[in-house]
C-alpha cells in the first residue's frame, strides 16, 4: 500500500482554492481535501485559503506541481506530514 501524506499550502482567494481542490480530486491526485479561510486575511471569498490535501507518496510531486501552478508558477510554501499527522516530513 502507498504511503499516505498530508500536504498543506495557502492560496489567494476562495475561487482559486475551490478550483484547485476540484482539479486535484478529478485527476486522482488527492483522496481528501479540506479548505478553510485563513483568519485575518480578508473576507467575502478573498484573502488566503488553507488547502489540506491527503494524497499518496507517489503523487506528492504532482500535487506540489499543481500548487505551483495555482501560485502562478512560483514555488509556494508547502508542508508535508505522514498521513496520520505528527512530525512534518518537510517544508518547501
Amino acid at each position: 500500500m502507498a504511503e499516505t501524506i498530508e500536504v498543506h499550502t495557502n492560496v489567494e482567494g476562495e475561487d482559486r482554492a475551490v478550483d484547485l481542490a476540484h482539479h486535484l480530486l478529478r485527476t486522482g491526485l488527492a483522496v481528501s481535501i479540506d479548505l478553510a479561510p485563513v483568519a485575518g486575511s480578508g473576507s467575502d471569498g478573498g484573502g488566503m485559503w488553507k488547502i489540506s490535501v491527503l494524497t499518496t507518496g507517489d503523487r506528492l510531486a504532482a500535487v506540489e506541481e499543481e500548487f505551483g501552478r495555482a501560485h502562478g508558477g512560483t514555488v509556494p510554501s508547502v508542508l508535508t506530514f505522514p498521513g496520520g499527522g505528527g512530525k512534518p516530513l518537510g517544508h518547501r
